[in-house]
């Protein structure tokens, strides 16, 4: 069985997933950062805010006519960053978390990375 998604549909998800984690990290800080065993929630408040952001260019960029392949690279790179971030956290065990937020972070690094894989495919590259 194959299910074929549009770039757009792709961008979409993207952009769902990165704003409903987005919106979690700045309503939810204190919560999240006591759930994973973190001392930092205005961070996490912080990235949420970027994640946030991230999602309505990831809207505007698959709402466009023709999508751009040069926009959709950058988005794809951004991906990337933060899936190796993400394994750098997880192979140093940074900030001394909970192990369910480090299994937290795990998952979401390969949500993320197969965004970034599915993008590279429906660009061709």
């Amino acid at each position: 069985m194959t299910i074929n998604f549009s770039l757009r549909k792709v961008l979409r998800s993207n952009a769902a997933f990165s704003g409903f984690s987005g919106l979690s990290l700045s309503l939810f800080p204190y919560s999240i950062a006591h759930w994973m065993g973190a001392t930092f929630p205005d961070i996490l408040r912080y990235i949420g805010i970027g994640l946030v952001l991230f999602s309505l260019a990831l809207w505007i960029v698959s709402s466009q006519k023709t999508i751009s392949k040069k926009a959709t690279r950058f988005i794809i790179l951004q991906d990337w960053l933060w899936v190796l971030v993400s394994l750098l956290i997880l192979v140093f065990q940074w900030f001394g978390l909970e192990t369910s937020a480090y299994s937290l972070i795990g998952g979401v690094a390969i949500v993320v990375g197969g965004f970034a894989v599915l993008q590279g495919r429906k660009i061709g590259g």
